[in-house]
């Protein structure tokens, strides 16, 4: 994570204070993700990550604390509901709308 990390263009909300966690903030590009995958393959997913924000052009896009515990992820309202159901579909979940 360290060698693909790039200047930050969003702040996430902290989800952890103490101890002060480690962050990257990861391009989502073809290498950086077969790179995180064949990772994945060897280490268990917890171990990536605590906490992962997704953003594009400084909008957070999604918010997942606790991620690989259960915890659910929340989504800004601008992504496309469809492709989140068909995602979820894909991989055994499922979709709840709630406001926040």
């Amino acid at each position: 994570m360290r060698e693909a990390s790039i200047p930050a263009e969003a702040k996430p909300a902290l989800g952890t204070i103490w101890p002060k966690p480690d962050t990257y903030h990861v391009p989502v590009t073809i290498e950086t993700m077969q790179a995180l995958a064949a990772y994945l393959e060897t280490h268990p997913a917890g171990y990536v990550c605590s906490h992962c924000h997704v953003y594009r052009a400084g909008q957070v896009l999604l918010e997942w604390y606790d991620a690989f515990d259960g915890d659910p992820m929340y989504l800004a309202r601008d992504v496309d509901e469809a492709a989140v159901r068909r995602l979820a579909s894909a991989i055994g979940s499922t979709v709840s709308i709630h406001e926040r």
